[in-house]
């Protein structure tokens, strides 16, 4: 009887042993794939000669610019710079390079640190379902998250960060994790979700949270005069105040433009009060993913519902911020690929395919659409691995392979089994086998090597 595990994993029963690192996978098509993306997205721009002054890349090299020359970064508009002093400090080695040129290589290098952590996910899933591939993963999340890439969009560099820091915390690294978590927050605030859930579930994390978060509030100090830093941090809280206006006053895609679809209009106080109810109710469910799941199960649970809470609870949530969701689709995808669950595979397919052509749906659907539609598949993908992840005890009786553990069952030590728990005996050897080939698999496993 096996584990119900997040994000369709398939039972451990039909597949083979996991292994953290397939032999047989070729990591370098899956790299390919995302080269060919950053050559796609970045060398256009390049041998016109001309990037756009509105563009992402240009918003951020002004910003390092002005903080090289001394010069405010922060118009307070809530439309230009609107993100921590830290990233325009760090942004500046790029920013010391023309404009072309540093365009260019901020394209390269923010869809290579956005593989990064699609390949960090993969080998967590692998964990669970050795049969997963970084090639499927990387061929469904490179075609959701096109535009963020031909857009330069920070997001893809701040969620290769969160989920290289998920699988830190699936190796128990504290320190590795902490330092990807604040960096993540220091080039883009959003992924302070992931970084509180860190060190509530994972107490361990907190001191180097802390102390990470110091030397990042410390480091502009040593870069520029005291002076200048306090006062654009000052200015820094002025254009996040004027920013969280615009996001209260005009429509962005995210849980409440469903809302405004069917004519419910959502009064202010009101969507506080749903935020901070669904943070909470995020935290429960994903504590109670960690109490009941192996680890890798859970933090990648933690990743989903992470993501879920930045897309539809943040106030201006863009459309090309979406592509958060498109490694955590393309991982479902290839798990529920792996079980042979078609079900569920056709729901996941439909569900990509429909960020996929978003645009032109849009364009169909009418006007206003394109403010609900993402929000949209969001939000079912959200409900669907929370249902994947905590299954009816009536589907559990007529699926054994989403049954979820009982007391004294339990996966292999390192998964992160609750502590106090009994183990799981092998079946096979309750019936006595001394199968060559169960014995050679059987020494593969963590959870053998725990016996």
């Amino acid at each position: 009887m096996s584990a119900s595990t997040p994000l369709a994993f398939p039972a451990d029963d039909k597949l083979p042993p996991a292994q953290p690192h397939p032999a047989s996978e070729r990591l370098w098509l899956g790299f390919a794939v995302w080269g060919i993306l950053a050559l796609a997205v970045a060398a256009p721009r390049a041998l016109s000669g001309f990037e756009s002054p509105g563009s992402v890349p240009t918003i951020y090299r002004n910003a390092g610019v002005s903080w090289i020359e001394g010069r405010d970064l922060y118009g307070l508009s809530g439309w230009d710079f609107v993100y921590f002093p830290q990233s325009a400090a760090l942004f500046t080695p790029l920013a010391a390079l023309p404009e072309v040129p540093c365009a260019f290589l901020w394209r390269v290098l923010n869809v290579a640190i956005f593989a990064w952590g699609v390949l960090a996910l993969t080998r967590l899933a692998q964990r669970r379902a050795a049969r997963v591939r970084f090639l499927l993963v990387s061929l469904i999340a490179v075609g959701l998250c096109w535009s963020a890439a031909r857009h330069g969009q920070m997001t893809l560099a701040m969620g290769g960060l969160m989920f290289a820091a998920a699988a830190e915390l699936d190796r128990q690294r504290w320190n590795r994790a902490a330092i990807w978590l604040v960096l993540s927050v220091a080039i883009k605030p959003l992924s302070v979700v992931m970084l509180l859930l860190a060190a509530a579930l994972y107490p361990r994390t907190m001191l180097p949270i802390v102390l990470a978060t110091v030397a990042a509030v410390l480091l502009p100090f040593g870069m520029q005069e005291p002076g200048y830093v306090w006062r654009q941090m000052t200015l820094c809280v002025q254009s996040l105040q004027v920013s969280v206006e615009g996001g209260l006053t005009a429509t962005w895609p995210q849980l409440f433009a469903i809302a405004s679809a069917v004519g419910l209009d959502v009064p202010r106080q009101a969507q506080t009060v749903i935020r901070l109810a669904a943070a909470l109710g995020t935290l429960l469910l994903c504590y109670l993913a960690k109490r009941r799941h192996p680890s890798s199960s859970a933090i990648l649970f933690t990743v989903a519902l992470a993501v879920g809470y930045i897309l539809l609870f943040n106030m201006r949530t863009e459309r090309n911020t979406y592509a958060l969701m498109a490694p955590l689709l393309g991982l479902s995808f290839a798990m529920a690929r792996a079980e042979r669950h078609y079900v569920r595979l056709a729901f996941l397919g439909a569900l990509a395919l429909t960020m996929l052509l978003s645009h032109p749906l849009s364009r169909r659907l009418g006007e206003g659409s394109e403010d609900w539609l993402k929000p949209l598949v969001c939000l079912l993908f959200v409900v669907a691995v929370v249902a994947w992840t905590f299954p009816l005890r009536g589907r559990c009786q007529k699926n054994a392979a989403l049954q979820p553990l009982k007391d004294g069952e339990l996966t292999g030590p390192h998964d992160g089994a609750p502590s106090g728990a009994r183990r799981r005996r092998d079946p096979a050897k309750q019936r006595g086998s001394t199968s060559p080939g169960h014995n050679a698999s059987a020494r593969g496993t963590p959870s053998a090597r725990g016996r």
